[in-house]
């Protein structure tokens, strides 16, 4: 029959909505919305593109302004949409506010709110008598409840992780032109020149959108969501499962039930990012080829 799983933060006490039989989850929104919840947004720099063809300031005729005044404006505006509108209003703004607009853009979205955490999937055959991703803290308090089954717990003690959404873009593009609509889009598109990695910081070993592109034998898109058919998030809940009993309807090499990441830290940034941590240098890892076998 197979068991139900649920992915949870353990740090944060929250739950991915919806529960499913592993098989469903592998091939449903789930590896989509970990890579949402774990991919650290990184704010690209302006592209050249845009300021080769950005007018100077004195185009703005009576609005004309120095510079360092503009940003002033922008560094005092706190709605990202009014940033976005600002920036959009003429060629020779968006340069000036794009580091600006990045940060109200990143700052309203929950992208990236799990990141550094300890996530595990967790099969509801889970018995509460060992789960080894627990702190002691965590274990005391869970002695507490009178339930032996720790998936129950999670439903019970644990809240869905629905994060608002502070501004959504899709709500100004009608009202933008479309040379407007292309210039919101590089706003809001992932750097295109990085390498993204999901990280295990707790091991620290890490897998690369490349691996899995020569995996899939196609390359894949910039940015974290590398494809829909296989990414991180597949990755990811191969390795964070974790019950009692380690049957899956996943027919599978290794015992899926018995995660070796469970529990551990994980977050998706780029190459560079990961490159720049400090007391921590990353070994590649072969999870990749986990799937080949």
């Amino acid at each position: 029959m197979g068991q139900y799983w649920r992915v949870i933060n353990l740090d944060k006490k929250e739950f991915l909505p919806d529960t499913g039989k592993l098989s469903t989850l592998l091939f449903q929104p789930y590896p989509t919305w970990l890579v949402y919840y774990l991919a650290v947004p990184i704010a690209s720099s302006c592209p050249e593109s845009i300021e080769a063809t950005s007018t100077t300031t004195a185009a703005l005729g009576i609005l004309r302004l120095p510079t360092e005044l503009i940003l002033v404006v922008f560094d005092n505006i706190d709605d990202p949409q009014d940033a976005v509108c600002l920036g959009l209003a003429h060629d020779a703004l968006l340069p000036i506010g794009w580091d600006r607009i990045k940060g109200l853009i990143m700052a309203a979205s929950p992208a990236g709110s799990w990141a550094g955490d300890r996530v595990v999937c967790i099969g509801d055959e889970a018995r509460s008598d060992y789960l080894p991703m627990l702190t002691l803290s965590e274990m005391q308090e869970l002695n507490t409840k009178e339930e032996n089954n720790f998936y129950n717990y999670v439903y019970d003690e644990f809240t869905e992780a629905r994060l608002p959404v502070k501004w959504k873009p899709y709500t100004v593009i009608p009202r933008l032109s479309s040379h407007e609509q292309m210039m919101l889009r590089r706003i809001l598109e992932d750097p295109q020149d990085s390498q993204w990695v999901l990280c295990n910081l707790t091991t620290r070993q890490y897998v690369t959108s490349n691996a899995l592109e020569d995996l899939c034998g196609v390359p894949g898109k910039p940015g974290p969501q590398i494809f829909t058919s296989l990414g991180f998030g597949h990755v990811l809940l191969s390795r964070i499962c974790w019950s009692s009993d380690p049957e899956t309807d996943v027919r599978h090499w290794r015992d899926l039930g018995f995660g070796d990441w469970a529990g551990d830290r994980f977050e998706i940034t780029t190459m560079q990012e990961m490159r720049s941590y400090k007391g921590r240098k990353p070994g590649r890892m072969s999870a990749t080829q986990s799937w080949k076998r």
